[in-house]
This record gives structure tokens, C-alpha cells and sequence, in this order.
């Protein structure tokens, strides 16, 4: 009998264990990584009040450049020319700037977004 209920506390303990797994998954926001010091989605979120859609978007948009960003940065370090590897940098930074500052609905949100971008190099909205 004893080991009967002792078999039930473990058992609950590891259904406790797997259930708070199951949870901390549904309260992680995004896997993907910001690019070049950019906010994160969770940030935009934050201080731009941007949607779940909105963050999706800014995600799928960091997943999409995510390769030409490490390009970009590898060039910056490795280049014989760093001032137009650098400006290459800069140009894919604003460019991948404009695209985040397009999802924004309302002048409110783009408020938001400058402020929350203001002073990363190729932000020049």
C-alpha cells in the first residue's frame, strides 16, 4: 500500500514537472534573434504596442535577413575596405528598418517606433 501512494506522488510530481514544461513553452514570445541591435519583437510589443500579428511579422522579417545580417557583419570584420563594408551594413540596417517601420498602423505606433529605434545607424525615417 505504501508503495502504491508513494508511486502516485511521483507520478503527480511528474505530471506537475511536464505541465510547468508546457507552460514556460506557451510563455516564451519569439525564438528569433533581433538583427544588427535592433529591438526585439517583445520590445516592439512593449513600447510600440504592436499586435501578435505586427510581432510575427517583425520575427519573419529578423528570420529573412538573418543570413544577409551575418554576411553583412563578417564583412565588416573581415574587409580590406571596412568604410564600404560598414556602409553596406548601414544600408541593409535601414533598409531592414524600413520594412519593420512599415507594419506600424497608426502615426502613434510610428512614434513609438522611432523612439524605441532612435539612434541605430541607418535610421533615417
Amino acid at each position: 500500500m505504501k508503495s502504491l501512494v508513494g508511486m502516485a506522488i511521483v507520478g503527480l510530481a511528474w505530471a506537475g514537472t511536464a505541465w510547468a514544461q508546457d507552460e514556460k513553452k506557451d510563455d516564451k514570445k519569439s525564438d528569433v534573434a533581433p538583427l544588427l541591435g535592433l529591438p526585439s519583437s517583445a520590445d516592439f510589443k512593449s513600447k510600440c504596442k504592436f499586435t501578435d500579428d505586427q510581432c510575427i511579422a517583425v520575427d519573419k522579417i529578423y528570420t529573412d535577413y538573418k543570413d544577409k545580417a551575418a554576411d553583412a557583419q563578417n564583412q565588416v570584420k573581415s574587409a580590406d575596405d571596412k568604410k564600404t563594408a560598414k556602409k553596406n551594413l548601414n544600408t541593409l540596417k535601414k533598409e531592414i528598418l524600413g520594412k519593420l517601420r512599415d507594419l506600424c498602423t497608426s502615426d502613434d505606433q510610428k512614434t513609438s517606433f522611432d523612439d524605441a529605434t532612435k539612434g541605430k545607424k541607418g535610421n533615417k525615417t
